[in-house]
């Protein structure tokens, strides 16, 4: 997993922590306009460890100290953003865990469920318990977060065909319960001040789709 796909917290526009988007998206949200027009700005704003907004044109002419995390550009390097601020919406959202590859792998804490192994994002997939190829469905009742070793070893089968035990078994998750999960993986210095205060944290995954 590269710099773009790591996590950015998103705040909305009062300061309240609505959720947590990659590198890559909050990119996205930067570079798009309000209603596609260029003088209403930006659809966020980058924010410091001050707290003061950039675009994208300004956020990318700060210097990049030594030991800072990157991005490299064609002709330049440009520093990796971990908070960014919604300037339109202002809502709390849809309090119905969104199903997601993100926040499976939340609910499960990171960890295989067949072999009980925490592993890096990059080395995790999603498993059907119950195959697709025999009716099994894509819902969060028979869906875990799977190692690619383990998820290679069962295959196309059920894990009793595979001679495999499920360690925990796949359910619909609620808000609470991936907030306690999140602190599980890396918390960046820059969102502590709003993770001390998880009431407001409702969404764990933010998509401009």
């Amino acid at each position: 997993m590269g710099m773009v796909d790591t996590r950015v917290l998103v705040l909305n526009r009062s300061y309240f922590p609505v959720g947590v988007c990659t590198v890559k998206e909050a990119f996205k949200l930067i570079c798009q306009h309000v209603n596609d027009d260029p003088s209403q700005g930006p659809l966020a704003h980058i924010l410091d460890s001050k707290l003061q907004p950039y675009d994208f044109a300004s956020w990318s002419e700060l210097e990049v100290e030594e030991g800072m995390e990157s991005i490299g550009l064609v002709n330049k390097r440009i520093r990796v953003p971990r908070l960014i601020r919604l300037t339109t919406f202002n809502k709390i959202p849809n309090t119905v865990v969104k199903f997601s590859r993100q926040n499976v792998m939340t609910r499960d804490s990171f960890t295989c469920c067949y072999c009980n192994k925490k592993k890096h994002i990059s080395n995790l997939s999603l498993d059907h318990v119950h195959p697709r190829s025999k009716g099994g469905k894509t819902s969060w009742d028979n869906i875990v977060t799977a190692c690619m070793q383990c998820n290679q070893v069962k295959g196309d089968r059920t894990p009793e065909q595979a001679g495999m035990e499920l360690l925990r078994k796949p359910f619909r998750p609620t808000w609470s319960h991936l907030h306690a999960n999140l602190g599980r993986g890396k918390i960046y210095p820059e969102w502590e001040p709003w993770l001390s205060n998880t009431k407001y944290l409702t969404a764990l995954e933010f998509s401009n789709k």
